[in-house]
């Protein structure tokens, strides 16, 4: 074997196509998360469809949320997008997020009325931990306006993230 045949054969080798098959194997695919505040509906469940290379999600819950008088619940449901930024170790991310959620309940003044439920957007900032093994730590908090109201948004939970 000549010199120049052990030479392409080192370059070759030191190709970068399997390490970009491995860091893309890598990235975030979906989450499955549960938890509380208005990304999850109230108190409920989330799932994180990731795009992009794992930059971007876009994410929905349902789950329920508490009414105005005593053992009163309603489905509530949430969407919106996240946008991920890595910091420096692994795994630890902050994240931007605007979303479409439940924003204030309102009751009418006379017995049997129906509760309005009232959907707004908002767009809240967060911290994300996304471990190697798969479990997943999400907090945020911002605002969101519905009718001429600044409403707060606040949301926690835990999960499991495929790749």
């Amino acid at each position: 074997m000549s010199s120049r045949a052990i030479a392409c054969l080192l370059l070759l080798s030191l190709c970068p196509a399997p390490a970009i098959a491995q860091v893309l194997a890598a990235q975030p695919r979906v989450a499955i998360l549960t938890g509380f505040g208005n990304a999850f509906g109230g108190i409920g469940a989330a799932g994180d469809a990731y795009i992009v290379g794992g930059r971007f999600s876009v994410f929905a819950g349902l789950g329920i949320w508490p009414g105005n008088s005593t053992f009163q619940t309603f489905r509530a449901r949430a969407a919106g997008v996240r946008f991920y930024v890595p910091l420096a170790r692994w795994g630890h991310r902050l994240f931007g997020e605007a979303s479409v959620s439940v924003l204030g309940i309102r009751q009418a003044t006379f017995i049997g009325a129906p509760t309005s439920h009232d959907y707004g957007p908002g767009l809240s900032v967060g911290y994300s931990y996304l471990a190697r093994s798969g479990f997943t730590l999400t907090a945020g908090a911002g605002a969101g306006r519905v009718y001429d109201t600044i409403v707060p948004l606040l949301h926690a939970g835990l999960g499991w993230t495929w790749r």
